[in-house]
């Protein structure tokens, strides 16, 4: 019989290699995975076939929550339907939102509907938001930008900014974003991009989501009042509205010129601030101007409501 010499170099090799069979055995044998399913709490997993559609601000972390599923590491939002009648033409419609109900936060996003890949963008009161398509032969590319309006009360504001993604069957929910963003380092601001493949039922769409945020801090005004003027500029009427009460729509007398807005302001000086805006009739045809104003909220932001002024 011929001898066979095995040096230490080859033994060492059989070694590991009858080790590592064991191991894809046990593995395989028990169904067990090297890989994590379960992202930790504060970076949860995204399913590849999910799209980045917007951002949740919160002054809060979502894992405060009561509704933050820690498993899956997300808060899901509720579809809301809503009816609107369009004032110009009396039209009815409905229109469907998602909302993160018993959630401090403002949201920001467009949706896609996954039946005709039909989009629309929401946004919350307390956001100024403006919307962007650009269409081209290979990609189409959907630009979210807006400025967040936040209650500046203390010396800082911490926000937290969660990205809102859907799924392909139109779910919605946002992952925890993070630690909060404080304003104590400077100006506020979120970017982020995400590209995705959408799979129509006619088509194959390639999605470029940008999502541009600012956050501008200030202080609600306490009151406003609308002083009306005729065209010798005299004081025709005035009224005044606390914070929050200011109506919806707003009819000056027949013979008035322009308004002037003061707002009145609470300053950290002590003595109060007043500003003043003039508003005109812009629209001859529809006869509409519009009066942009700020009411407080309860968590941290405050809602930019508008007033049509329906001059006669």
């Amino acid at each position: 019989m011929k001898n066979t010499v095995i040096s230490k170099h080859s033994l060492y090799t059989g070694i590991l290699f009858v080790c590592l069979l064991l191991l894809m055995f046990c593995f395989g044998f028990w169904g067990l995975s090297l890989v994590r399913k379960t992202a930790p709490v504060n970076r949860p997993e995204v399913s590849s076939t999910d799209y980045l559609i917007g951002i949740l601000a919160t002054q809060k972390s979502l894992v405060t929550y009561d509704s933050y599923e820690k498993e899956e590491g997300r808060i899901d939002a509720v579809a809301v339907s809503t009816d609107y009648t369009f004032a110009e033409t009396s039209e009815n419609t409905t229109y469907t939102s998602y909302e993160f109900e018993d959630l401090e936060g403002a949201a920001f996003y467009n949706y896609i509907s996954p039946e005709d890949e039909s989009t629309s963008t929401r946004a919350d009161e307390s956001i100024r938001a403006s919307t962007v398509y650009n269409q081209s032969d290979d990609v189409t590319s959907i630009t979210l930008t807006g400025v967040l309006y936040a209650t500046y009360k203390e010396n800082n504001v911490t926000l937290f900014f969660n990205p809102i993604y859907e799924t392909p069957e139109g779910d919605v929910y946002a992952t925890c974003g993070g630690d909060g963003v404080s304003s104590l380092l400077g100006p506020i601001s979120f970017d982020m991009t995400g590209f995705y493949k959408l799979e129509g039922k006619e088509r194959t769409t390639d999605y470029k989501m940008n999502i541009m945020l600012s956050v501008e801090l200030t202080t609600p005004p306490e009151s406003y009042t609308f002083l009306q003027f005729n065209s010798s500029d005299q004081l025709l009427t005035s009224a005044s509205f606390s914070n929050g009460e200011v109506p919806k729509e707003y009819a000056p007398m027949e013979d008035c010129a322009y308004i002037v807005v003061l707002s009145v302001t609470a300053s950290q000086e002590g003595s109060p601030r007043t500003d003043y805006r003039l508003i005109q009739l812009d629209d001859t045809t529809n006869k509409k101007s519009y009066i942009s104003t700020f009411s407080d909220s309860d968590y941290g932001f405050c809602s930019v409501k508008t007033t049509a002024v329906n001059w006669k």
